[in-house]
């Protein structure tokens, strides 16, 4: 029997990572006086909710990175379409193209929303987030995917069909 490919666990991989965007986001902006009043951590919540609304298309990011990560783990299109290419290097690529493609849509999601940051949004900022985008994918490709790749392969992930 041929596994399937496990789009849940993709799924529930870039629902954590957003999830700890939103944490460590939100821990950014708060502050834990332990001073304040009752009526003073409201008004910083109602605060910090502001804000994380117009950074909420960041969040896009650390979602596509996470499910790229995973679904990587599972199976890499381009080392297997040029089979003498190194492993690593096909991971890293893959990444950032996935990364790349996760800021643009991330970009225009700012753009809709008319976003503080989507005024200075210029066909050079574009050029220049996805170079850094890329590199950083790229080197997370390169060193992570191989990592998880072979937590998956080593019996902690199992198939239905291994188990009985």
């Amino acid at each position: 029997m041929k596994s399937e490919t496990p789009w849940g666990w993709y799924l529930l991989a870039g629902m954590l990572g957003w999830l700890t965007w939103l944490v460590v986001t939100a821990l950014m902006e708060v502050s834990l006086d332990g001073t304040q009043t009752l009526a003073q951590q409201l008004h910083d919540f109602v605060f910090v909710s502001d804000n994380l609304s117009d950074r909420m298309p960041w969040s896009i990011l650390p979602s596509v990175l996470a499910m790229g990560i995973a679904a990587l783990s599972h199976l890499n299109p381009l080392t297997q379409k040029f089979k003498g290419m190194n492993v690593r290097l096909g991971d890293g690529i893959m990444l950032g193209l996935v990364l790349v493609a996760g800021l643009w849509i991330s970009l225009m999601v700012h753009h809709g929303m008319g976003t503080g940051f989507s005024a200075s949004i210029s066909w050079t900022t574009v050029a220049r987030l996805s170079f850094v985008c890329f590199v950083v994918a790229f080197i997370i490709g390169c060193s992570v995917v191989v990592i998880a790749r072979s937590v998956a392969r080593s019996g902690l992930a199992t198939d239905p069909e291994d188990e009985y």
